[in-house]
């Protein structure tokens, strides 16, 4: 019933299996999620829409307010330019 050499390294090459075991499966599930990640990455960046262009902006001269160079609208001042 005493613990001998050959029981202790049995357990020993149980444990090392299991360790190496769970890494192994730890491995797998990182690589299973990284090749699902760019595929998900992929689909939302195409489901958005396109990005709007920039427009180039101009101090109002009344107010100081900056607006769209084109198709600006007036800020409701008499002296407005873009009004």
């Amino acid at each position: 019933m005493g613990i001998s050499l050959g029981k202790l390294l049995i357990l020993a090459a149980v444990i090392v299996a299991i360790v190496y075991g769970v890494k192994l499966l730890r491995r797998r599930q990182e690589l299973k999620e990284e090749r699902e990640r760019p595929s998900k990455v992929r689909s939302e960046s195409s489901a958005q829409a396109p990005a709007a262009e920039a427009e180039e902006m101009v101090a109002c001269a009344r107010c100081g307010e900056y607006v769209a160079k084109r198709g600006a609208k007036g800020c409701g001042r008499a002296s407005c330019p873009f009004g």
